[in-house]
């Protein structure tokens, strides 16, 4: 880390963006659209491959009619996951056997909630396949960001957590087990999930009550819904319903939850759809089941599969004592043989059968192939300052094999940007990674203000209103505590007090008569927000009072990285300073004003941060 150069520039504050700007993507790809990210705006899928050469990308349970047995035998497939199971005499049989399987062996129920929320788990599991700061939720036709938790994507329970617990989803949650298994939660669009409530999955009636239709692509994406039943889209109607079969499989004998003191009896998938009933009269079930028969036709795609080993293997860190962070260490079998739903649940209930008949996912989907299967971009920097410098280092791209084994990639290029060349222009930009095989592209934000793109940025308002100090602060000479938009910041001042706002910013001090005479900004801890800590620049705004000028100096970790001046430019007009940090460092932040001898305004603080 070494000092800069600070960065001023006198400028309006107005119209500014979303913290982190905008960030999409889109891609071209020889991968089927069962396998495909879902775009922003849907691209035209073009193959860069031969017909002969086109990824294997998908498996349904028409796979499995057409072949008359595993080419691979079942007892190896999984790590011998499934190696007891050899036959059963009827779904009944079959159902048991399951159950012994994936409750028993390393099977851990883990958090939801608790003193940590297990968002972690979702976006392991749920992650776009070609951009990794999304996630491919359902019930939506886009990526969402990574970072829009509860506002822009949430966590769904496919089998409603009310309809199997007899209790709300908070107070549900809080027993762990049947409300907290991933292999039934799913990252949802949060006006898709807040619309379905605990409605039954199934087909919406068009001329229903309430019909409500928000799909998009001829039906493939999003979803409908009448008073009593939600359908999603096409491309999720596998997935969920899968889920909800494992569901019933895996709490298919009763249990106790001592929280809610509540009875829970094993699940049920029932034709006719069931209404929410707390407590122990809850009918501990969730209809439509030909509809779900159906849907669980529909081919299992990588994302699919990928959700089903992320949940087996991921450990996510939740608990202080690392001890206690475990992976939930089981499986949805009806995800590694699709065709094993109709065994349990449908047509074929009171037949025998032998798993070694049924073709698993993991053959028809070709993950034993170790060759690269797509590529995805892993991070890549997505704001820049008007005239800023474009790198190609600054997308980090992974091949992906079929067994998702990633490794480096850079023999890729770019369109929409060059390598070493500036941005001229502000605004959402598009740039396009073309790889061998398939083309990515997202979208950057190139600001005219670097608050504007910043990662983190807060307004500090003074002593009015709502401000940050119209109360709950010590004052002057002592260390006051602010969370200041998601980050805790410790605000010192010599002397006097902070008074209101005006267009440049909080004011400290009423005059050259009472001044402050020192201001200090720093964090509580090494700064991070939204999973970014990698300092990358330190912005404030603000101004000095007409004709007076002090001195503002950056540090991180206690280290100078640049003084320079906050000045005056007019009544209405704060002044940028700022400083980058090369190369990119976590840390405490520091900024320190001096030398103040009348009122100083600080209008926002700012960090952009990777």
């Amino acid at each position: 880390m070494k000092p800069k150069s600070p960065w001023i520039l006198p400028f309006l504050l107005f119209g500014l963006l979303p913290c982190g700007g905008a960030s999409t993507a889109s891609v071209e790809s020889s991968v089927s659209p069962e396998v495909s990210s879902e775009p922003l705006k849907p691209p035209s899928s073009q193959s860069e491959l031969s017909s002969e050469e086109a990824i294997s990308s998908t498996v349904s349970t028409s796979n499995i009619e057409e072949s008359s047995s595993s080419v691979i035998d079942p007892a190896t497939l999984y790590d011998g996951y499934y190696a007891s199971l050899v036959s059963w005499e009827d779904g009944e049989d079959l159902k048991n056997q399951l159950h012994n399987i994936i409750s028993g062996g390393d099977y851990r129920p883990i958090t939801y909630a608790g003193s940590k929320t297990n968002w972690a788990s979702n976006i392991a599991a749920d992650q776009d396949l070609y951009d990794y700061a999304f996630v491919d939720g359902i019930y939506s036709a886009e990526p969402i960001l990574k970072s829009g938790t509860q506002t822009k994507w949430q966590r769904e329970h496919a089998f409603c957590a009310s309809l199997m617990t007899g209790s709300l989803t908070g107070s549900a949650v809080n027993c762990l087990g049947r409300a907290t298994d991933f292999h039934n939660l799913f990252a949802s669009s949060t006006n898709g999930n807040t619309s379905r409530g605990n409605k039954n999955y199934g087909i919406a009636d068009k001329s229903a009550f309430g019909y409500t239709d928000r799909t998009s692509n001829n039906g493939y994406d999003g979803y409908s819904y009448d008073e009593k039943t939600f359908e999603p889209g096409d491309k999720d109607k596998g997935r969920l319903a899968r889920a909800i079969f494992y569901m019933a499989t895996m709490y298919s004998k009763d249990t106790y939850d001592e929280k809610n003191q509540i009875t829970m009896k094993a699940l049920k998938v029932v034709e006719d759809p069931v209404d929410f009933v707390a407590g122990n009269d809850c009918k501990f079930a969730i209809g439509n089941l030909s509809a779900l028969l159906e849907w669980a036709t529909l081919p299992v795609d990588l994302l699919e599969y990928r959700h089903n080993e992320s949940v087996y293997s991921y450990v996510p860190e939740l608990h202080s004592d690392p001890a206690n962070n475990v992976a939930q260490g089981n499986r949805n079998p009806f995800v590694d043989f699709p065709g094993l739903v109709e065994c349990v649940y449908g047509s074929k209930k009171g037949e025998p059968g032998q798993l070694k008949d049924y073709i698993s996912s993991y053959e028809a989907l070709d993950i034993a192939e170790e060759s690269v299967r797509y590529y995805a971009i892993e991070e890549a920097k997505r704001n820049y300052d008007e005239g800023a410098v474009f790198h190609k280092e600054d997308i980090h791209v992974v091949g992906v094999s079929h067994s998702f084994v990633e490794e480096p990639f850079t023999d890729f290029d770019v369109e929409g940007a060059v390598d070493g060349e500036a941005f001229q222009e502000g605004g959402i930009q598009k740039i396009t990674v073309k790889t061998p095989l398939n083309s990515i592209t997202y979208e950057v934000n190139v600001a005219t203000d670097p608050i504007d793109s910043a990662t983190w940025k807060h307004k500090v308002t003074g002593k009015t209103g709502d401000g940050d100090f119209s109360k709950d602060y010590s004052g002057a000479g002592t260390d006051n505590i602010h969370d200041f938009g998601g980050v805790d910041w410790k605000v010192w001042w010599q002397e006097g007090e902070v008074a209101g706002n005006d267009a440049k910013g909080a004011k400290f001090g009423a005059n050259a008569n009472n001044p402050v005479k020192k201001i200090i900004f720093e964090t509580v801890e090494p700064f991070a927000f939204n999973g970014a800590s990698n300092v990358e620049a330190i912005y404030l705004s603000g101004a000095a009072s007409s004709g007076k000028s002090y001195d503002v100096t950056f540090s991180l970790n206690g280290g100078a990285l640049a003084t320079t001046k906050l000045g005056y430019v007019d009544s209405k007009t704060p002044l940028l300073i700022g400083t980058a940090v090369e190369p990119a460092t976590s840390g405490i932040i520091k900024i320190e004003i001096t030398n103040i001898t009348a009122a100083c305004y600080v209008n926002y603080l700012a960090v952009h941060a990777s």
